[in-house]
């Protein structure tokens, strides 16, 4: 972990359930580069199944229309103004990440949007 500068901070728990937050970290970290050339921020989603699911997700996004792109960004709980197809598709990727962070890391896009982040995690059925 040190040699890839992988944080150990916040690892708790018993032997294993560390051993596999580390591990998990490290192949996130592994794979970095790989997604961060497809704009995925894997190091903020905290695991390396929802970079994989972001990056799912964004490639779908590469090939949908400006009305589909709108009506994702509506089920993602964002608001459809008009705009061309290249800023639809921003949006919605920017809806996907904020839906695999750790709740942490959304917060932390708040602050500089002058954004309240007061509350508690909610839970994700």
């Amino acid at each position: 972990c040190q040699e890839r500068t992988v944080p150990l901070d916040g690892v708790q728990g018993s032997d294993d359930e560390r051993r596999r937050i580390l591990e998990n970290r490290l192949l996130v970290a592994s794979c970095q580069l790989t997604y961060h050339a497809m704009g995925v921020p894997a190091q903020r989603l905290g695991s390396l199944t929802s970079a994989a699911r972001v990056a799912e997700r964004f490639k779908l996004c590469s090939k949908l229309g400006r009305t589909e792109l709108r009506c994702e960004l509506e089920r993602l709980g964002g608001c459809s103004v008009s705009c061309d197809r290249d800023e639809l598709e921003r949006q919605v990727r920017q809806a996907v990440i904020w839906t695999e962070m750790p709740f942490s890391e959304v917060i932390k896009d708040c602050a500089p949007l002058g954004l309240a982040s007061v509350g508690r995690e909610p839970r994700r059925d």
